[in-house]
């Protein structure tokens, strides 16, 4: 009976797993926005970084979010939801793109 409830709770966890690309909580601010006609990517000053916690089951690495940016999504269909110097925070996630995203 212990063998079948560890055996059930290896697949499920593996089963969650299965699309899971990556998730961190993040505290920062923004050192700089690069944008294009659809979206803002956020850049992370690292020398502003508060809170960095990568999931224990699906962590995303840091210097992956230093490299790439978040997405941040516009408001007003032009402007960047985050401006350089202003904080970002929340759950980071590796989308099935390779975007990372502000969730």
């Amino acid at each position: 009976m212990k063998l079948l409830v560890v055996a059930l709770i290896s697949v499920v966890a593996q089963a969650s797993m299965a699309n899971c690309l990556g998730e961190a909580q993040i505290i920062a601010k923004v050192r700089e926005n690069t944008k294009s006609l659809s979206s803002c990517v956020a850049h992370i000053d690292t020398s502003s970084i508060i809170q960095y916690n990568e999931s224990g089951v699906c962590p995303l690495d840091l210097s992956e979010v230093i490299e790439k940016g978040v997405e941040v999504g516009m408001i007003n269909g032009h402007d960047c939801r985050v401006q350089a110097g202003e904080p970002i925070s929340g759950v980071l996630v590796k989308t099935q793109s390779g975007a990372i995203i502000l969730d």
